[in-house]
């Protein structure tokens, strides 16, 4: 522990869970499902709560380090994948600050517009690197159309052709992801 609040260690460790601000706000976590009706300070019948905020203390995946990561040019290759086809997902992560650290990055998607209502961020995949100082690292995550796919109506698997969103950053706190998007042709 003393190491820790020295700074000799480095901690990298990350929530597996949302921590609420409040107890009222239970069940909160990243994949739930969209309301349909979105937390507007201003519209009177919006969902939010009138004495907290919407968003959790700290969201799924939030950690503490005494370095700073960024992350830039996120990108999906191919754009327009078909059934079958495999999708792969590529980030640069570099480490800003002035110590050794390591860095856990959180792929997730959204279906925006499908028959069934999917869920805000799916957690697609994990990938954890070690930067020195300065340096960057270029990593990838492969997804295939399979990841994709979801339980319709019928709980049978679906693949429906349109938009899919994609995200990567340190937690699910969305102002911190990178985004980007394809779009799954039939």
């Amino acid at each position: 522990m003393a190491d820790v609040v020295t700074g000799l260690w480095n901690p990298s460790t990350k929530l597996p869970v949302s921590w609420p601000v409040d107890v009222g706000q239970v069940p909160i976590f990243y994949s739930r499902r969209p309301t349909g009706r979105p937390a507007l300070p201003d519209v009177r019948y919006s969902s939010k709560y009138l004495d907290l905020p919407n968003e959790p203390l700290f969201p799924f995946g939030h950690g503490l380090s005494y370095t700073n990561f960024s992350y830039r040019d996120f990108s999906a290759q191919p754009t327009e994948p078909r059934p079958g086809d495999k999708i792969t997902l590529e980030v640069t992560v570099s480490n800003d600050g002035k110590l050794a650290g390591e860095e856990t990055a959180l792929f997730f998607l959204r279906d925006p517009v499908a028959s069934v209502s999917r869920p805000v961020l799916e957690l697609k995949g994990i990938r954890k690197l070690t930067l020195e100082p300065g340096q960057s690292q270029t990593i990838q995550l492969v997804l295939t159309t399979d990841d994709v796919t979801f339980p319709g109506a019928d709980f049978a698997p679906r693949l429906e052709a349109g938009a899919i969103e994609l995200f990567v950053g340190p937690s699910a706190k969305e102002e911190t992801l990178l985004r980007t998007q394809i779009r799954v042709v039939d």
